[in-house]
Protein backbone atom coordinates (compact mmCIF):
# COMPACT_ATOMS: atom_id res chain seq x y z
CA UNK A 1 0.00 0.00 0.00
CA UNK A 2 2.95 2.31 0.60
CA UNK A 3 4.62 1.86 -2.77
CA UNK A 4 4.97 5.59 -3.31
CA UNK A 5 8.23 6.94 -1.82
CA UNK A 6 6.44 10.06 -0.62
CA UNK A 7 4.05 7.96 1.44
CA UNK A 8 6.52 5.63 3.14
CA UNK A 9 6.84 7.92 6.17
CA UNK A 10 3.08 8.20 6.50
CA UNK A 11 3.08 7.24 10.17
CA UNK A 12 5.11 10.35 11.05
CA UNK A 13 2.60 13.21 11.20
CA UNK A 14 3.66 16.69 10.20
CA UNK A 15 2.30 20.02 11.31
CA UNK A 16 2.20 23.14 9.22
CA UNK A 17 0.28 25.01 6.57
CA UNK A 18 -1.57 22.75 4.18
CA UNK A 19 -1.14 24.50 0.83
CA UNK A 20 -2.88 22.16 -1.60
CA UNK A 21 -6.26 23.85 -1.43
CA UNK A 22 -8.20 26.63 -3.14
CA UNK A 23 -10.66 29.17 -1.79
CA UNK A 24 -13.64 30.78 -3.53
CA UNK A 25 -16.53 32.86 -2.25
CA UNK A 26 -18.77 29.81 -1.83
CA UNK A 27 -16.46 26.91 -1.00
CA UNK A 28 -13.04 25.55 -0.13
CA UNK A 29 -11.57 22.71 -2.21
CA UNK A 30 -8.60 20.61 -1.15
CA UNK A 31 -6.71 17.63 -2.59
CA UNK A 32 -4.89 15.09 -0.45
CA UNK A 33 -2.58 12.33 -1.79
CA UNK A 34 -3.71 8.87 -0.70
CA UNK A 35 -1.78 5.65 -0.03
CA UNK A 36 -1.56 3.32 -3.03
CA UNK A 37 -4.74 1.38 -3.93
CA UNK A 38 -6.90 3.23 -1.41
CA UNK A 39 -10.62 2.59 -1.88
CA UNK A 40 -13.53 4.63 -0.58
CA UNK A 41 -14.32 1.97 2.03
CA UNK A 42 -10.82 2.44 3.49
CA UNK A 43 -11.50 6.06 4.43
CA UNK A 44 -13.41 7.67 7.26
CA UNK A 45 -14.06 11.34 6.50
CA UNK A 46 -15.74 13.43 9.19
CA UNK A 47 -16.85 16.96 8.28
CA UNK A 48 -18.38 19.13 11.01
CA UNK A 49 -19.11 22.85 10.94
CA UNK A 50 -15.79 23.50 12.70
CA UNK A 51 -13.47 20.61 11.76
CA UNK A 52 -12.27 18.16 9.14
CA UNK A 53 -10.86 14.72 9.87
CA UNK A 54 -9.65 12.18 7.33
CA UNK A 55 -8.57 8.73 8.56
CA UNK A 56 -7.43 5.57 6.81
CA UNK A 57 -8.72 2.33 8.37
CA UNK A 58 -5.37 0.58 7.91
CA UNK A 59 -2.93 3.49 8.16
CA UNK A 60 -4.41 5.96 10.61
CA UNK A 61 -4.78 9.73 10.54
CA UNK A 62 -4.21 11.40 7.17
CA UNK A 63 -5.44 14.93 7.85
CA UNK A 64 -6.81 16.70 10.91
CA UNK A 65 -7.94 20.33 10.83
CA UNK A 66 -9.57 21.81 13.93
CA UNK A 67 -10.99 24.31 14.17
CA UNK A 68 -11.44 25.34 10.58
CA UNK A 69 -10.74 28.94 9.64
CA UNK A 70 -14.49 29.58 9.42
CA UNK A 71 -17.73 27.63 9.68
CA UNK A 72 -18.81 25.26 6.92
CA UNK A 73 -22.10 23.61 6.01
CA UNK A 74 -21.36 19.97 6.81
CA UNK A 75 -24.57 18.70 5.16
CA UNK A 76 -23.71 20.34 1.83
CA UNK A 77 -19.99 19.52 1.93
CA UNK A 78 -18.74 16.37 0.22
CA UNK A 79 -15.68 14.36 -0.76
CA UNK A 80 -14.67 11.86 -3.45
CA UNK A 81 -11.64 9.93 -4.74
CA UNK A 82 -10.05 10.99 -8.02
CA UNK A 83 -7.30 8.51 -8.90
CA UNK A 84 -4.62 8.74 -6.18
CA UNK A 85 -6.16 11.89 -4.69
CA UNK A 86 -8.90 12.53 -2.17
CA UNK A 87 -10.85 15.65 -3.13
CA UNK A 88 -12.85 17.42 -0.45
CA UNK A 89 -15.29 20.30 -1.01
CA UNK A 90 -16.25 22.37 2.05
CA UNK A 91 -19.25 24.63 1.52
CA UNK A 92 -19.03 27.85 3.51
CA UNK A 93 -21.81 28.86 5.89
CA UNK A 94 -21.10 32.58 5.60
CA UNK A 95 -19.92 34.02 2.31
CA UNK A 96 -18.80 37.22 4.01
CA UNK A 97 -20.05 40.76 3.64
CA UNK A 98 -16.84 42.12 2.14
CA UNK A 99 -14.27 40.68 -0.25
CA UNK A 100 -11.83 40.30 2.62
CA UNK A 101 -14.40 38.31 4.64
CA UNK A 102 -15.16 35.94 1.76
CA UNK A 103 -11.80 34.19 1.83
CA UNK A 104 -10.09 32.18 4.54
CA UNK A 105 -6.61 33.50 3.96
CA UNK A 106 -3.43 31.42 4.03
CA UNK A 107 -4.47 28.58 6.33
CA UNK A 108 -7.31 26.10 6.71
CA UNK A 109 -7.22 26.51 10.47
CA UNK A 110 -8.27 29.32 12.70
CA UNK A 111 -5.53 31.09 14.69
CA UNK A 112 -3.97 28.67 17.20
CA UNK A 113 -5.76 25.80 15.48
CA UNK A 114 -4.35 22.31 14.88
CA UNK A 115 -3.43 21.04 11.42
CA UNK A 116 -1.81 17.64 11.17
CA UNK A 117 -1.10 15.92 7.87
CA UNK A 118 0.65 12.67 7.00
CA UNK A 119 2.63 14.59 4.37
CA UNK A 120 4.57 17.83 4.63
CA UNK A 121 3.39 20.74 2.45
CA UNK A 122 6.41 20.20 0.23
CA UNK A 123 5.62 16.50 -0.21
CA UNK A 124 2.01 17.29 -1.03
CA UNK A 125 3.08 19.88 -3.61
CA UNK A 126 5.56 17.44 -5.14
CA UNK A 127 2.91 14.71 -5.31
CA UNK A 128 0.36 17.03 -6.92
CA UNK A 129 2.87 18.26 -9.50
CA UNK A 130 3.87 14.71 -10.35
CA UNK A 131 0.23 13.72 -10.65
CA UNK A 132 -0.36 16.61 -13.05
CA UNK A 133 2.57 15.44 -15.19
CA UNK A 134 1.16 11.91 -15.17
CA UNK A 135 -2.23 13.20 -16.33
CA UNK A 136 -0.56 15.21 -19.09
CA UNK A 137 1.38 12.12 -20.20
CA UNK A 138 -1.78 10.00 -20.15
CA UNK A 139 -3.59 12.62 -22.22
CA UNK A 140 -0.71 12.70 -24.73
CA UNK A 141 -0.76 8.89 -24.96
CA UNK A 142 -4.50 8.93 -25.56
CA UNK A 143 -4.10 11.54 -28.30
CA UNK A 144 -1.36 9.45 -29.93
CA UNK A 145 -3.58 6.36 -29.71
CA UNK A 146 -6.48 8.20 -31.35
CA UNK A 147 -4.15 9.38 -34.13
CA UNK A 148 -2.89 5.83 -34.72
CA UNK A 149 -6.45 4.52 -34.79
CA UNK A 150 -7.41 7.23 -37.28
CA UNK A 151 -4.43 6.31 -39.49
CA UNK A 152 -5.35 2.61 -39.35
CA UNK A 153 -8.92 3.48 -40.24
CA UNK A 154 -7.69 5.52 -43.22
CA UNK A 155 -5.51 2.61 -44.41
CA UNK A 156 -8.43 0.18 -43.98
CA UNK A 157 -10.69 2.38 -46.09
CA UNK A 158 -8.04 2.66 -48.80
CA UNK A 159 -7.64 -1.13 -48.85
CA UNK A 160 -11.40 -1.58 -49.10
CA UNK A 161 -11.54 0.97 -51.95
CA UNK A 162 -8.74 -0.81 -53.85
CA UNK A 163 -10.40 -4.19 -53.30
CA UNK A 164 -13.68 -2.83 -54.64
CA UNK A 165 -11.90 -1.46 -57.73
CA UNK A 166 -10.27 -4.84 -58.37
CA UNK A 167 -13.62 -6.61 -58.00
CA UNK A 168 -15.17 -4.18 -60.49
CA UNK A 169 -12.37 -4.83 -63.01
CA UNK A 170 -12.80 -8.57 -62.60
CA UNK A 171 -16.56 -8.32 -63.13
CA UNK A 172 -16.03 -6.25 -66.29
CA UNK A 173 -13.55 -8.78 -67.67
CA UNK A 174 -15.94 -11.64 -66.98
CA UNK A 175 -18.76 -9.78 -68.72
CA UNK A 176 -16.70 -9.57 -71.94
CA UNK A 177 -15.95 -13.32 -72.03
CA UNK A 178 -18.45 -16.17 -72.58
CA UNK A 179 -19.23 -17.71 -69.27
CA UNK A 180 -18.00 -21.21 -68.64
CA UNK A 181 -21.52 -22.46 -67.93
CA UNK A 182 -22.61 -21.45 -71.47
CA UNK A 183 -19.81 -23.52 -72.98
CA UNK A 184 -20.75 -26.55 -70.91
CA UNK A 185 -24.46 -26.26 -71.69
CA UNK A 186 -23.78 -26.04 -75.47
CA UNK A 187 -20.93 -28.52 -75.62
CA UNK A 188 -23.04 -31.16 -77.43
CA UNK A 189 -24.02 -28.63 -80.07
CA UNK A 190 -20.42 -27.63 -80.55
CA UNK A 191 -19.39 -31.28 -80.94
CA UNK A 192 -22.23 -31.89 -83.40
CA UNK A 193 -21.27 -28.84 -85.40
CA UNK A 194 -17.67 -29.96 -85.59
CA UNK A 195 -18.80 -33.43 -86.73
CA UNK A 196 -20.96 -31.94 -89.47
CA UNK A 197 -18.10 -29.75 -90.60
CA UNK A 198 -15.72 -32.70 -90.71
CA UNK A 199 -18.29 -34.73 -92.70
CA UNK A 200 -18.75 -31.90 -95.16
CA UNK A 201 -15.03 -31.66 -95.69
CA UNK A 202 -14.77 -35.38 -96.32
CA UNK A 203 -17.62 -35.28 -98.83
CA UNK A 204 -15.98 -32.36 -100.59
CA UNK A 205 -12.70 -34.24 -100.81
CA UNK A 206 -14.43 -37.39 -102.19
CA UNK A 207 -16.47 -35.41 -104.66
CA UNK A 208 -13.43 -33.50 -105.88
CA UNK A 209 -11.51 -36.77 -106.27
CA UNK A 210 -14.35 -38.27 -108.31
CA UNK A 211 -14.42 -35.29 -110.67
CA UNK A 212 -10.66 -35.46 -111.18
CA UNK A 213 -10.89 -39.18 -112.18
CA UNK A 214 -13.92 -38.87 -114.47
CA UNK A 215 -12.04 -37.95 -117.76
CA UNK A 216 -9.57 -40.80 -117.30
CA UNK A 217 -12.36 -43.37 -116.94
CA UNK A 218 -14.13 -41.99 -120.03
CA UNK A 219 -10.98 -42.28 -122.13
Amino acid sequence: MLDDPLLRNISCLKEGTFTSWSDTREQVSLSLPLPHATARRDLVVAITPTSLSIRHRHVGLLLEVTPLAKLVDSSASTWYIDGPMLCCVLVKQDYGRTAADQYWGASLTAPSGILECHLSPRDVSTFVQRRERELEREAAEKRALREREAELERIRRECESQAAALRAEGASAEANEPPSWWILDHLHLIVAGVAVLVGAVRMYVVFTHMIDRAPIDAA
